[in-house]
């Protein structure tokens, strides 16, 4: 990977972090939270429109992966309007446990015994909170219903980014396309959530449009996208997920040292241990950032030598024939 690279990310997780952390403490319990899945539905059916190679509607398969994000965004502004930012972001590498379950289960998945260490890692950085407030007579600080909300968005993404892999390696289709055709099955299920949450909220349009922080909510939440996006454009698979996985929980990091009055010494330590894990699953992504650079000056040192070798070869074989010739003919 190049330096520039590295640059664009830093610089895109300093963006995702920032506006991640506007758009937790902006949001307020009555704003309608499908109003960004609808939009982004809707920006991106008209955005794909013009660069789509082809114009079809979803398959099944596309279907189920598409429902599964919309089941999964719609539990993430849950959370973020009724659970603790640090609480959300410290079940994020969970995401990593369940994702590579699937595999193991489903797929050809051979796990090294530093990538257990680093599963079992992950899980207790994330059964330690748990533990700790069901132990603790004051419970106020996690509720149980809070992490369970939490697992099951994990597992959410991670059933929709396994189902999104198999339909990628059976149809290899365009990105536009699986834009396009998401968007059409995202919208009209997007835009019924939407009015029917303004109807349970005796809410107006007219005073939907006067919320309060509505323009700044929703700048935020495409910036945060948009910088997402970067990455996901950027950098490859395996350090795609280091970066997000990254972005999600420093938020809630950031946003418990410096603006909760509820930060817990385990809560630290259940971050540490989890991304710690992280960073041990993943080690060599991260070996190859840094030294991608030396192993592709061997990989062409090995090819010069190959080829030098071949050259003398032939050349050596070429003087043999000659020398055959000259003694035939004798």
């Amino acid at each position: 990977m190049k330096k520039y690279l590295i640059l664009v990310c830093i610089i895109s997780f300093a963006i995702s972090v920032s506006s991640g952390l506007a758009k937790n403490k902006l949001c307020t319990k009555d704003f309608i939270k499908m109003f960004p899945l609808f939009t982004t539905s809707f920006c991106g059916l008209i955005l794909s429109a013009f660069f789509a190679r082809k114009y079809e509607l979803p398959n099944r398969f596309l279907s189920g992966v598409v429902l599964l994000l919309i089941f999964y965004g719609i539990l993430l502004w849950y959370s973020i309007k009724n659970i603790k930012v640090f609480t959300i972001s410290l079940f994020a590498p969970s995401k990593l446990i369940f994702t590579c379950f699937l595999i193991k289960t489903f797929g050809s998945l051979k796990l090294k015994k530093i990538q257990y260490l680093a599963l079992f890692l992950i899980l207790l950085g994330v059964l330690l909170p748990i533990l700790w407030s069901i132990k603790s007579k004051n419970r106020v600080s996690m509720p149980i219903s809070h992490a369970l909300i939490c697992l099951a968005s994990g597992m959410c993404f991670a059933l929709a980014n396994f189902s999104y892999e198999v339909y990628q390696k059976n149809f290899n289709p365009y990105l536009w396309d699986i834009i396009f055709s998401g968007c059409i099955t995202a919208l009209p299920i997007t835009a019924f959530f939407f009015v029917l949450e303004m109807l349970k909220a005796h809410m107006s349009f007219q005073r939907f449009l006067h919320q309060p922080n509505l323009i700044w909510i929703t700048f935020a939440t495409y910036l945060e996208l948009g910088s997402k996006a970067i990455v996901l454009l950027m950098v490859n698979t395996i350090f795609r997920s280091i970066v997000m996985l990254l972005q999600s929980v420093s938020i809630g990091l950031v946003d418990s040292i410096f603006f909760s009055r509820e930060f817990r010494p385990i809560d630290l330590l259940a971050f540490l241990l989890a991304n710690l894990g992280l960073l041990i699953y993943d080690y060599r992504a991260l070996k190859n950032i840094f030294h991608s650079k030396k192993v592709a000056e061997d990989k062409k040192d090995d090819v010069i030598l190959k080829t030098q070798v071949c050259e003398n070869g032939d050349h050596q074989t070429k003087n043999t024939e000659k020398r055959l010739k000259l003694t035939s003919n004798i």
